[in-house]
């Protein structure tokens, strides 16, 4: 997609302490991510996602302010724990969003012209998203987990699982972007 870029730098050396460290930095985590989608989800999720989408059924056009929000507190913060989470990197992301990463980088275009029909078109998306991203999300938990294994044993990442997990990476990005009225740019149905 040219909207939206997600950027890991590749290291093989991984740290068999971070993996520990990954586990306690988690809970700070998962306390915001409960406070934002959970508590406050209705004026952080909702109420940006209900505003974009009737801007553009009214205007064909985006609000770039809503557009900048939900990038950068929301979609950004999530891309950049996944990918310390999927080890793509032992760089550790900040615990509130806005603070972006040195070696995760996700790129957005804002593009204000938006179609109507593309709204539509994105339920259709949704449903085959679930399936795809089930699928392969279940072979991304069994190759995290391999991955592991072999940083825990050999303090080095396998670059076949890396390449597997960033490819995940970015195609939950595409998706996330897509879904969430960012870009009309429709991503592939199969990660690439």
């Amino acid at each position: 997609m040219q909207t939206v870029t997600y950027s890991v730098l590749w290291s093989d050396k991984a740290s068999r302490l971070e993996l520990f460290v990954r586990l306690v930095y988690g809970l700070p985590f998962a306390v915001i991510m409960f406070v934002l989608f959970h508590i406050l989800g209705l004026f952080t999720l909702a109420l940006p996602f209900v505003a974009q989408a009737l801007t553009i059924l009214v205007s064909r056009r985006r609000s770039e302010s809503i557009a900048r929000f939900f990038h950068r507190y929301y979609l950004d913060y999530i891309f950049q724990y996944f990918a310390y989470y999927l080890l793509l990197t032992d760089e550790r992301p900040a615990i509130v969003p806005g603070d972006p990463m040195r070696r995760v980088k996700v790129y957005y275009s804002f593009k204000p012209l938006a179609l109507r029909r593309e709204l539509f078109v994105r339920i259709l998306y949704a449903i085959a998203f679930q399936v795809i991203g089930a699928i392969i999300g279940v072979v991304a938990f069994v190759s995290l987990a391999v991955q592991a294994v072999i940083v825990l044993f050999t303090g080095r990442r396998n670059r076949t699982i890396w390449e597997f997990e960033y490819m995940y990476g970015r195609f939950l990005t595409s998706y996330s972007y897509y879904l969430g009225l960012e870009t009309d740019e429709r991503p592939p149905l199969l990660p690439h």
